[in-house]
């Protein structure tokens, strides 16, 4: 049985290849990141400058939020995610939430001054028809106040014109008895100056 070789320590080139070896590994690793980080941060950049955000943090922000909303349907992805960019997404995510909560606070005040402007409004209209009907009362009181009185006018009028015809009629009457009285008087007369010339 062939027994293993025995270590010997390295000599000064071969540390050297070892060593060298080794860096060039790191490096290669290094460039890997660097090149995953400029294909990220020149996504990011054409993304920010076609959605035209004002600040590329914003944008950031979007993206940890979008890949968040992954986690919504397969959580195993977030257990693979570092820790730092979960805390990324967290600040993003937060960050949306506030958003959302003045949005929320701004529409409903909006709704709530919306809402008054319409009571206001009703009431305003209920006042101006009150108002409307109370004049309208009062000129119809006023033109039933007028007929009243005209009514009255011309209940005195007619009875003014009653009395006048009653008169009327008992002057025609007195006038024609007194014209016969004096008729027969004046026949009397004559018959008896016709008797006393027969004589």
């Amino acid at each position: 049985m062939q027994g293993s070789a025995p270590s010997r320590p390295a000599t000064a080139e071969e540390e050297a290849w070892l060593d060298a070896q080794e860096f060039l590994d790191h490096a290669h690793t290094q460039w890997l990141y660097a090149s995953d980080g400029i294909a990220t941060a020149a996504q990011d950049a054409h993304g920010f400058e076609d959605y035209g955000f004002e600040n590329s943090e914003a944008f950031g922000m979007m993206r940890d939020v979008q890949q968040a909303s992954e986690f919504l349907v397969n959580r195993e992805i977030a257990t693979k995610a570092s820790f730092h960019r979960l805390s990324s997404m967290r600040k993003s995510a937060l960050k949306l939430v506030s958003i959302i909560d003045e949005a929320i606070h701004t529409v409903v005040q909006n709704e709530r001054n919306a809402a008054l402007e319409k009571i206001e409004a009703v009431m305003q209209m209920k006042n101006e028809c009150e108002e409307v009907a109370i004049a309208e009362r009062m000129q119809l009181q006023s033109e039933v106040a007028l007929l009243k009185q005209q009514g009255e006018c011309l209940v005195d009028l007619l009875e003014q014109e009653k009395d006048k015809s009653i008169c009327a009629i008992c002057f025609t009457r007195c006038t024609s008895t007194t014209a016969t009285r004096a008729s027969i008087s004046t026949r009397e007369q004559i018959e008896l100056v016709r008797a006393a010339d027969a004589r």
